[in-house]
């Protein structure tokens, strides 16, 4: 699960242990819009908390990529 909070200024991406053993190598990478990567990161079971303090306004795309592919992607407008 991923959710994005904007009073907290964090992103939350949630792990659960059936996720972990079919997704073993799970990161997460945010984006601006050009592609240019902000943050990457390995994921562990269970929450996996991202700030988001610093960025700047506007539209990021968050994904959760598994091996060599992406299972998630989801757009964020930080404001």
């Amino acid at each position: 699960s991923t959710f994005y909070d904007a009073a907290s200024s964090q992103i939350t991406v949630e792990l659960n242990q059936k996720a972990k053993e079919n997704f073993s190598n799970s990161e997460f990478v945010l984006m601006d819009i050009y592609g240019k990567i902000i943050v990457q990161s390995n994921l562990n079971l269970g929450k996996n908390l991202f700030s988001t303090t610093g960025l700047a306004k506007g539209i990021y795309i968050a994904r959760i990529n598994t091996g060599a592919h992406t299972t998630k992607q989801t757009k964020l407008i930080v404001y």
